[in-house]
């Protein structure tokens, strides 16, 4: 305080110790303030002190309530003097969450400081958005050298300006001269100078010097963002200016200004970072990265006489430098450092010149080669002293001639393009081609020809509406001997390489690998003339009928703005505009409260069928594969798949086949199977699943697993799992054998175990039996377990070790397993380490496989301690000359989650790189997520990153993708940043692609960019979009062409402006458009603009070039500042209003003190104590009730009643008396509801009769305290209201009498149409012209001018004017011009009104003058009129008479209005127009009407009547009649029309119509009519409409009737011959005989239609209690009818509330059946024994017909009943269907709903030869339970038709499903079956399906499996025969956080005749008495094989028989070949 109060401190100082006090001021210290404040001399201190408290007090905030009753308390009702000088005081300002402050030392200086500061209130919280604050002083001479009298500033401005004038013509320098009055004063005492460079040369050099003489100004600025401060800058520099100013290179303006051959290079640095990091050596590692980026420009600017050139060309580099080095002051300094450049230059150099009379740009061609872009990098490393530096070239480019053809079909939908450089021999042709009919198809082929290769590629993708079929081939084939003609040698050099040391060759080593697998001789390995790679592929979807809904919740789903801590309300400030004399109040507005839905649904379809296969043939390795998945009606799944390779070496050949089935079996069960084989030559392996559920009493699930595998190197392993699992009412049990066997050589070995498992939940028993058996060593001693396993095999194929060991100690088990194998030359080895204890538990897995230069590794890590979870993975694997790399690191601990992984697949070949990262953490509330690919995919480069920051309520993501090829670049950029009440996004993207063709070019380049800022109080929004592309035919047909399109968007939105920007502009070659739409407010202007461009030479018929046509517009509003003030009458007679109450209130005191008096009220008052105490005593409670009495007697003698109080209390009283009976009675009857005995209902019924009656003493006792209390004081001063009228009289404020609004500003447009054909311009505009009265100007100019038609140029001016002023008489004046080659139009009027105060009369004089002059007519006319107004104290009148005669135009009209008014009594006025005119021969208006005060009446009669003549005459008449009263209104409206129209000679029409509307409203009836009637020659059409209300019903009623007559339309054809001709209708041959066109082809059609809707009222009403009688509702009822020539129909329909009953009836009646129908529909509800609603629906038809009828009973004890059944039929000629559906559900024992629903359809197309039948069923069951859940759905559909084409289609689809959920968890079954066949003409396509699904869940694990069983048969022309088998079966099992496991087999078989050739010799096989004899041969592209069979025997007394076999196989790899022979022989005896 004290810091304050001290004068002889700085203005800073006090205004800083005063905010500090202000932040928890004491009302002592506010005090001293306040008195401080009186006798404050520095205005600073006081001004800004004053401002600050003034901005508290007028503050509405709930935050300074406890300050602002502080300060009021303070200063005592004081009031505050404002200082109004805002420039030169200090002061504090306030705005919304806006504050700032500015602080003066002196009123003549610069302020000293200014901040400002935006606080924001958000969750509750003050937050500092940001402030930004600036200090200094010393800166008032730099202002004065700048802007001084005669100083830099003013004497530039002036020289330049002389200079100007000087130069500029006499008559514009004297309009300059009289404009600026000073110039010539100025022009007098300076000469101008003749160099003003010079001039200005020597201000600078003055203002420098003058800048150096003055003291160092001192400036402080700082900006803090969310309480942190982001920048400071504090310069204290004196010659900060100077040096400044030095860095401005004048030199180079000289020359810029005078020569083209100038260089500007501009260096700005966009990265300098440092850091250290530290080493295990102690020297830390230095990493520095910079980089700069140089753009620069050649050129320069040159003037000569008439001439002026602007010449330029650009450049940029960007420069990166890299330093990693070891940095040790005064010892080490040394590194690497890599210096990066890359530097674009461009060779055009452009050129602007601009001439007296044209401007002229140029762009030449280059004169050398153009350096797009080059790279250099620059590496070295070395000691501080010493660098060692390399650089090379990053590419060459070379030079290549290419042609290029595109050739687009647009008839075809075909395009295509071939590439040709004959340099590289290439040769590359693509087309695309688009097929649409009943299947869209699209072909696209790609041929690529290179020396000695081809490549063809085909795509085709066909849709259709059920599927969709994808196909893809690939034919590559190259001529590798040619390519490398000595590869063979290569090869065989390579065999011959010594290995190592000991004399081994690589022959020697693929020998024994060879013959360890049993082929004896080595390969020779030769490689072919021909290298070829063919590829086929084919996908085919087809859709499902069904739809999966998927519901995905939503983030904060179900919370609302309340639960996110949103404000409720958005406060405005309170504020004073005391210029303007304006207040506005602080105001609240209330946000509603809103809730954030909890999910959204998505609707997935079904899977019917996808089947994918694929082939690659080659010159090594043949592959074929074949992958299906399918889902069948009844709700099984299946899946097969088929992998088969084959090779020469038949080593490498394997087969894998597998198939999945999931159906449902009778019996509520559920069966799967999954079966895979892999078939090898080393290995044969068979794995089955097989599972069931049974669902019955008691839970049953079977599984039985094999898995078989047989190697031919002797290992053998089987292994096979049995177990069951059941579960009932009483008991869970379970049972599994595990058999396991293993074979390798000599070794083998066995395993066994049993487990069984009975847990008995209610008797709290349960059982295990566990028994394993196996083959290893045991030890147990010293508390320790150790189980052992050594296994070592040895055979000639194969090594194997195996060492395992199980320790188990002190709570720790350890598993350790090592496992070392060499097969075929790979070492393979494996390591497992398992370590669990009761701490932690670690797991370490590490696999690998290596042979001489391939290698595979996997190391997987895990820990789990308390420390959290760690889990490591590590792989890696080099194969065929390709490297990946993966880690992946998993943390979950106490400081979150943490996890990342790195990809990476690199080429060794092609050099090429694919690195794929993530990262993803989770920490203190806060995850953030990131992934980033970059790497080098054929030639095109990628580089995408993604970040997702989630911290809180906000979020921020980025996204960056950038895609580089050779034809196609692509970067894109997404920002966005979202927090509460804040969102901001900002993405660009921008692509450009070149493609060069064999004759020709073509390039696209687009850049789009989208901003987006949105706030709570501004919404900011920019789009961006440019596309351009570029098409260059001239080396064939000379075409070329560029487009470039535009589209730009601006929208900004916030409190004090809006504005809004849209512009579009596109060009196509020298076409263009352009279109410009702004629209903005502003405090100033509120505006719209337009525009519009084209510039085209399509209108130009007389040359070629081209021309613009424009279209402009705007309309905008400037805003006024000023404030006009209005008197409001009567305001002065408001002060009698109090004195007129108070007399009132006297009276009615008075009156209501006599009628006390008068009715004995205080008599009866005084016998309400007796009534209580009779009361009490009735209840027996005698001694309460007794003192009660004396209670009321006492008070009553002692105390004044007041009435009032009295009444009140009293009111009260019998309210709580008759709410507390009703609870009492309410209580009992609930007493009876719950069936408590007659002896306990009496009870507990004394008891709550006891507490009421306490509660009713209470009552009264707290009312006579209030009696006691109380007297006559209040009825005193109602009834001598005396003392109270100055105390009235002083409160009453004073009352203004005049109110200020701001005036009118000025509104004004113009409309311009440009073009080479028409000009017009159109403008307008409305003002106030006058500041002191109103004064309004308005004015209308258009102007249309053109070259070649006269005839449409035109010029009108027009404008008005209204004066209002105070005391001359108000004028309106008004001017119309129009000027026209044909047409000349003059108008002048104007009205003054004159008033005499005296005798309240007014006078008003109009004058009218027009002249119109017509070149070749002269027209001319007259008007006169006459007004009188007399207007008295009680009375006035008016008269007016008009007359206008022009004899020219044949015009005459005549006017008489009559008016007479007397105050208080009535209106009366009448009216005449009397018109004729050439077309008009008579025209009579007559209006007349009174209105009386006294019966309240207005009555308003109006006809008209006028007579036209010409080709139209007739008589057109009009009457109106008003009246309202207040006990009535009537309105009727009469208008009627009769006319002769004769267009032609020999075509006329007689026309008569009538149009009334009546309208009564009255006490009785209220109706509105409509009757309308037209004739037309012999049509006539008439109708009635009416809507009505009277006591009995309320309705809308219409009649329409019509009768037409086409004969009229035969005349069309005679006086429209030119335009068409209409045959005679009589003549139209219909070619039908039953007469239905006949009524259509007769002149009179008659039609009659009624319709009406009528509810008619019911008065039985109800009579409660209280005396309130509500109606019941009444009958609404409707009726239709139509009749005509060809069809009547009659419709009723009707709701009877008080039956609980609607209807709905229709027929129809018709000559023909077809049209005939009958319709009834009956609901009802009844309400006996419960609640049943019935409803019933019939239609009958000959075509169509159905019922329906359902019911719903709802029975007392809340059971539901539901029955509905439902028959449909369609019966047409070519087509029937039948439908039935019965639908049935009931609550009784348990929800339960049951649903059927059949269709038969027939249909029969002779013209089409299609025919069929069909049908279709579905059944679906529910039950529901408190414990389950079970639907069963079943679905069987058969088909049998034949279509057009002769196809015929015949089948049959099951579908079963079912579904079943109880606490559990949740089972479903899915089986689909269906068979049957298309039958095409030549070929035939069967298929036999079979799909089963079977999925069941709970909280603990999801398990699902699909079982399918499929074939297919194709035959063609009954020669060929495709048979296919699919089956699969694929199981899914998850356990939440611990197991995933996914399983799928498929196997699919489709055998093909085209590579196989088999041959039976000798026909097939010889069968014979003694034996038997058969060979077959097999030869194909892989292997040719013979296999031969003998059996020999005799049945001799010595029985004899002889087997032989022998096989042999020969194929191009010798590994394949092989011999082989059997014999056995079997001697016997009988």
């Amino acid at each position: 305080m004290h810091a304050v109060l001290d004068r002889a401190a700085s203005v800073q100082k006090r205004v800083a110790a005063y905010l500090i006090l202000m932040k928890n001021p004491t009302p002592a210290e506010l005090a001293q303030l306040a008195a401080a404040l009186l006798v404050e001399e520095n205005p600073q201190v006081k001004s800004f002190i004053t401002s600050h408290i003034s901005n508290i007090l007028s503050s509405t905030a709930p935050e300074t309530m406890d300050l602002r009753l502080k300060i009021r308390e303070a200063f005592q009702g004081n009031e505050i003097e404002m200082l109004m000088e805002p420039n030169e005081l200090s002061r504090y300002f306030r705005l919304g969450s806006l504050e700032g402050n500015m602080i003066f030392e002196s009123p003549k200086e610069l302020p000293r400081e200014v901040m400002l500061e935006m606080t924001l209130n958000a969750f509750g919280f003050d937050l500092d958005l940001i402030e930004i604050g600036m200090e200094g002083k010393g800166f008032e001479p730099i202002v004065e050298a700048i802007f001084g009298d005669n100083r830099f500033f003013p004497d530039t401005i002036m020289k330049t300006t002389l200079y100007a004038t000087d130069k500029m013509p006499v008559e514009l320098s004297e309009v300059l001269d009289n404009m600026l009055p000073f110039m010539g004063n100025d022009r007098k005492k300076r000469q101008a100078s003749q160099n003003i460079v010079n001039e200005i040369s020597h201000n600078v050099n003055k203002l420098i010097e003058d800048l150096k003489a003055q003291d160092a100004p001192e400036a402080m600025v700082y900006l803090k963002l969310l309480g942190a401060e982001l920048g400071y800058l504090d310069t204290k520099d004196g010659k900060m200016i100077h040096n400044l100013l030095k860095m401005i290179p004048t030199d180079f303006l000289k020359r810029l200004l005078s020569s083209v051959d100038n260089e500007l290079f501009l260096h700005y640095i966009f990265m300098d970072n440092e850091f250290y990091l530290p080493t295990g050596a102690g020297f830390p590692l230095r990493v520095a990265l910079s980089g700069t980026f140089t753009p620069g420009v050649k050129g320069g600017l040159t003037f000569n006489p008439g001439r002026k050139e602007l010449a330029l060309t650009l450049s940029a580099g960007i420069e990166f430098v890299t330093e990693i080095g070891t940095h040790f002051p005064d010892y080490v300094h040394s590194g690497l450092e890599m210096h990066t450049n890359i530097y674009h230059e461009s060779s055009v150099r452009a050129k602007l010149s601009v001439t007296d009379s044209k401007l002229r740009l140029s762009i030449p061609a280059p004169r050398g080669p153009i350096e797009l872009i080059s790279v250099t990098a620059c590496s070295g490393s070395g000691t501080e002293d010493q660098m060692i530096q390399t650089l090379e070239p990053m590419w060459s480019g070379t030079s290549h001639e290419a042609r290029n053809v595109m050739i687009l079909n647009r008839q075809q939908y075909s395009i295509s393009a071939e590439l040709l450089i004959k340099s590289l021999q290439l040769d590359s042709k693509v087309s695309a081609k688009l097929k649409h009919g009943e299947k869209l198809t699209l072909e696209i082929e790609s041929d690529l020809k290179l020396p000695e290769t081809t490549s063809v590629q085909t795509l085709i993708l066909k849709y259709e509406n059920e599927k969709i079929e994808a196909e893809l081939k690939s034919d590559v084939r190259s001529e590798i001997q040619r390519i490398i003609p000595n590869i063979n040698a290569t090869v065989k050099s390579l065999l011959d390489r010594q290995i190592g040391l000991n004399e081994l060759k690589v022959r020697d080593v693929l020998a024994k690998a060879v013959a360890n697998l049993g082929v004896h001789t080595v390969p020779v390995i030769t490689l072919p003339e021909r290298l070829f790679l063919n590829r086929e592929a084919a996908v085919k979807y087809h859709f499902g009928q069904h739809y999966y809904t998927i519901t995905l919740p939503l983030p904060l789903g179900g919370k609302s703005t309340k639960d996110l801590n949103f404000p409720t309300t958005l406060s405005t400030p309170n504020l004073i505009v005391p210029h303007l004399g304006l207040e506005f109040e602080s105001a609240s507005v209330n946000l509603p409260e809103f809730f954030i839905p909890g999910s959204v649904s998505l609707s997935v379809p079904t899977l019917g069928l996808v089947e994918l296969s694929g082939k690659l043939n080659s010159n090594f390795y043949n592959l074929e594969a074949a992958v299906s998945a399918a889902r069948d009606p009844a709700e099984s799944y299946s899946a097969k798949f088929e992998v088969t390779g084959t090779s020469p070496v038949d080593l490498l050949s394997i087969k894998v086949e597998g198939s999945a089935l999931v159906e449902t079996k009778p019996g509520d069960s559920l069966k799967a199977n999954v079966k895979a084989v892999l078939r090898h030559k080393i290995i044969n392996a068979t794995i089955g699943v097989e599972g069931e559920v049974e669902f019955a009493e008691k839970l049953s699930v079977k599984s039985k697993s094999k898995l078989e595998v047989i190697s031919r190197v002797g290992v053998q392993i089987s292994l096979e799992h049995n177990g069951q699992f059941g579960v009932d009412a009483e008991e869970i049990s379970g049972d599994g054998n595990l058999e396991g066997f293993f074979k390798a050589g000599s070794v083998h070995g066995s395993g066994n175990l049993l487990q069984s498992v009975s847990v008995l939940p209610f008797r709290q028993e349960a059982k295990m039996n566990s028994s394993l058996k196996i083959d290893v060593a045991v030890a147990f001693a010293n508390g320790e377990l150790i189980i052992l396993s050594n296994n070592t095999a040895f055979d000639n194929l194969l090594t194997l070790l195996n060492i395992a060991k199980i320790t188990f100690k002190e709570s720790q088990l350890d598993l350790n397993s090592h496992t070392k194998a060499q097969v075929l030359g790979l070492k393979i080895q494996n390591m497992v380490e398992t370590r669990a204890g009761v701490e932690a538990v670690s797991i370490k897995i590490e696999t690998s496989t290596y042979s001489i230069e391939e290698r595979i590794h996997s190391l997987v890590t895990g820990a789990l301690d308390i420390s959290g979870l760690a889990i490591h993975s590590d792989a890696s694997f080099k194969l065929t000359g390709h490297q990946a790399v993966h880690k992946a690191i998993l943390k979950l601990n106490k400081d979150g989650l943490r996890t990342n992984g790195t990809t990476s697949l690199q080429s060794l070949l092609s050099l090429q790189e694919l690195k794929h990262t993530f990262e993803i953490t989770y920490k203190n509330k806060t995850a953030t997520a990131q992934c980033k690919t970059i790497g080098e995919i054929m030639g095109s480069r990628i580089n995408h990153n993604t970040e997702l920051e989630i911290a809180g309520l906000s979020c921020k993501i980025k996204n960056h993708i950038r895609f580089n090829s050779k034809s196609f670049d692509f970067d894109t950029n997404t920002d966005g940043t979202t927090i509460p009440f804040r969102f901001n996004f900002d993405a660009s993207v921008n692509g450009k692609d070149d493609t060069y063709f064999l004759h020709g070019d073509a390039s696209h380049d687009f850049i789009a960019k989208v901003f987006l800022q949105a706030e709570p109080q501004s919404i900011a929004h920019s789009h961006e979009c440019k596309i351009s592309t570029h098409l260059n035919l001239d080396y064939v047909i000379n075409v070329n062409i560029k487009s470039q399109f535009e589209s730009m968007s601006d929208t900004l939105l916030i409190p004090s402006e809006q504005r809004i920007k849209v512009k579009i502009k596109a060009e196509v070659n020298d076409y263009a458009i352009e279109q410009k739409i702004s629209a903005y407010n502003s405090p100033g202007r509120l505006g719209l603009e337009g525009s519009g461009k084209v510039h085209t030479n399509l209108f130009n018929t007389v040359s070629t070039s081209y021309q613009d046509f424009a279209v402009s517009g705007f309309l905008k509003y400037d805003k006024s500042t000023d404030t006009q003030s209005i008197s409001l009458p009567f305001i002065e007679s408001l002060s009698q209003v109090p004195d007129n109450i108070r007399i009132t209130l006297v009276s009615m005191g008075e009156t209501l003190r006599k009628y006390i008096n008068r009715e004995g009220i205080a008599s009866k008052i005084q016998d309400i104590p007796h009534h209580v105490s009779d009361f009490v005593s009735n209840l027996n409670f005698e001694r309460r009730a007794v003192q009660l009495k004396h209670a009321l007697k006492t008070l009553y003698q002692e105390n004044t009643l007041k009435l009032k109080c009295l009444i009140s209390a009293l009111d009260k009283l019998a309210s709580d008396m008759f709410n507390r009976f009703s609870e009492a009675l309410d209580i009992l009857g609930e007493l009876i509801v719950m069936g408590m005995h007659i002896d306990k209902v009496v009870e507990t019924l004394p008891k709550h009769i006891k507490v009421l009656i306490f509660s009713i003493i209470e009552d009264v006792q707290n009312i006579l305290s209030l009696i006691k209390t109380q007297g006559y004081t209040k009825l005193n001063e109602i009834f001598h209201p005396a003392s109270a009228v100055n105390k009235l009289d002083s409160q009453i404020p004073a009352i203004s009498t005049s109110l200020l609004v701001p005036s009118f500003g000025k509104l004004y447009g113009e409309f311009i149409i440009s073009s080479a054909l028409y000009n017009a311009r159109t403008s307008a505009e409305f003002k106030n012209g006058s500041k002191r009265y109103p004064f309004f100007t308005a004015c209308f100019n258009s102007k249309g001018t053109s070259a070649n038609l006269n005839i449409l140029s035109y010029d009108l001016e027009s404008t008005a004017q209204i004066s209002i002023p105070e005391t001359s008489p108000v004028m309106v004046s008004e001017t119309f011009k129009l000027t026209h080659i044909e047409l000349t139009l003059d108008q002048h009027a104007w009205l003054t009104l004159n008033g005499s105060a005296s005798n309240n009369t007014f006078f008003l004089e109009t004058s009218y003058k027009n002249q119109v002059n017509i070149p070749s007519h002269s027209l001319s006319g007259t008007h006169e009129s006459d007004l009188h107004l007399n207007m008295g104290l009680g009375a006035a009148k008016l008269s007016f008479t008009g007359h206008t005669d022009s004899d020219a135009l044949q015009i005459k009209m005549k006017m008489k209005v009559n008016a007479d008014a007397v105050a208080l009594s009535h209106l009366e006025f009448n009216a005449s127009v009397d018109t004729e005119s050439p077309f008009i021969k008579n025209s009579f208006l007559v209006a007349s009407g009174k209105a009386r005060l006294g019966d309240m009446m207005v009555e308003i009669k109006a006809s008209h009547v006028t007579s036209v003549v010409g080709a139209v005459s007739g008589v057109l008449s009009n009457a109106a009649n008003i009246i309202t009263c207040p006990s009535k209104v009537a309105i009727d409206f009469q208008n009627r029309g009769i006319a002769k129209i004769n267009l032609f000679e020999c075509f006329s029409a007689d026309v008569d119509v009538q149009k009334d509307y009546a309208v009564t409203f009255n006490s009785d009836m209220q109706e509105i009519s409509s009757v309308v009637v037209a004739y037309l020659n012999n049509y006539n059409y008439s109708h009635n409409f009416k809507a009505s209300n009277n006591k009995a019903e309320m309705g809308i009623y219409a009649i329409v009737n019509s009768l037409a007559s086409f004969g009229y339309l035969n005349a069309a054809e005679m006086f429209v011959p030119a335009i068409f001709k209409i045959p005679s209708i009589r003549e139209r041959n219909l070619n039908d005989n039953t007469g239905l066109w006949r009524d259509f082809t007769t002149n009179n059609q008659p039609v009659d239609l009624r319709a009406k809707l009528v509810y008619q009222k019911s008065w039985f009403a109800p009579i409660i209690d209280l005396g309130l009688i509500v109606p019941s509702l009444g009958n609404l009822v409707s009726d239709v009818s139509f009749k005509s020539s060809i069809l009547n129909f009659n419709a009723n329909a009707g709701i009877y509330p008080k039956d609980y009953w609607m209807r709905i009836s229709a027929t129809t009646a018709s000559v023909f059946q077809g049209l005939k129908a009958k319709l009834d529909g009956t609901t009802s509800l009844t309400t006996k024994s419960g609640l049943k609603l019935a409803s019933s629906l019939s239609l009958e038809n000959a075509h169509i017909g159905g019922n329906h009828e359902s019911t719903l009973t709802l029975q007392e004890i809340y059971e539901a009943v539901l029955s509905v059944d439902t028959f449909a039929k369609i019966n047409l000629t070519r087509f029937t269907i039948d439908a039935t559906h019965q639908l049935s559900a009931d609550t009784k024992a348990h929800p339960k709903a049951a649903s059927n629903l059949k269709i038969k359809y027939t249909f029969d197309r002779p013209d089409s030869e299609a025919a069929g039948h069909g049908d279709a069923e579905n059944t679906l069951k529910l039950d529901a339970t408190l414990s389950f859940i079970s639907v069963e759905s079943a679905t069987q559909i058969t088909t049998d038709a034949t279509l057009p084409d002769d196809i015929k289609l015949k089948g049959k689809m099951d579908n079963q499903a079912n579904i079943y959920v109880n606490a559990d968890g949740l089972k479903s079954n899915l089986k689909t079956t269906g068979n049957g066949y298309f039958d095409f003409k030549y070929s035939t396509f069967g298929f036999d399906i079979s799909d089963q699904l079977t999925w069941e869940g709970d909280l603990d694990r999801i398990y699902s499996l699909l079982e399918i069983n499929s074939n297919y048969t194709y035959i063609y022309y009954n020669y060929t025969e495709i048979a296919i088998n699919h089956t699969a079966l694929g199981k899914v099992e998850l356990v939440p956080l611990s197991t995933l496991l996914a399983a799928v087999d498929i196997y699919l078989t489709q055998p093909s005749h085209s590579d196989f050739d088999v041959r039976d010799t000798q026909r097939g096989y010889i069968l014979s008495w003694h034996g038997l004899n058969s060979k077959r041969e097999i030869f194909s592209r892989w292997y040719n094989s013979s296999t031969a069979i003998t059996v020999e025997y005799s049945d001799l007394p010595v029985l004899k028989g002889v087997f032989g076999f022998s096989s042999n196989l020969t194929s191009p790899s010798t590994l394949q070949e092989y011999q082989g022979e059997l014999s056995v022989s079997l001697t016997g005896f009988k």
